[in-house]
């Protein structure tokens, strides 16, 4: 006898999130919160219900860490935005403050995008 699949648990804050990262670009967005309180599950579900391309990576790996390994992250999202003609994509970057220098590389490329009118979206 095959059991029934268990439905997900949602987060409640799914859909503020989703909303948010919607948004006309403006902010980067940060969600944080103690260990262990559903942030990498909260931005995996909002992944999932985006409707436009989300990449999410994570610092998991001490031999990826890095500011290339950011600048890799965020160019493999610019490529697939390009690809999918839509209104952006969204990179989810979990864990980046395990990075040393990462703040400098995310402004950078943030304001990389910035002057040249890229609709990237970043939640870390």
């Amino acid at each position: 006898m095959m059991s029934k699949p268990v439905p997900e648990y949602s987060r409640p804050h799914i859909h503020p999130v989703t909303k948010r990262l919607l948004e006309p670009r403006r902010f980067i967005r940060v969600i944080s919160g103690p260990r262990h309180s559903g942030k990498t599950t909260l931005i995996r579900q909002v992944g999932k219900t985006l409707g436009i391309p989300f990449r999410y990576a994570s610092v998991d790996e001490p031999g990826l860490r890095g500011a290339g390994w950011i600048a890799q992250q965020w160019e493999s999202v610019r490529i697939v935005a390009a690809e999918s003609d839509t209104r952006g994509a969204v990179l989810a970057l979990d864990e980046i403050q395990t990075i040393d220098g990462w703040s400098e590389t995310v402004e950078r490329l943030w304001d990389e995008d910035s002057m040249t009118g890229w609709p990237s979206r970043l939640s870390s």
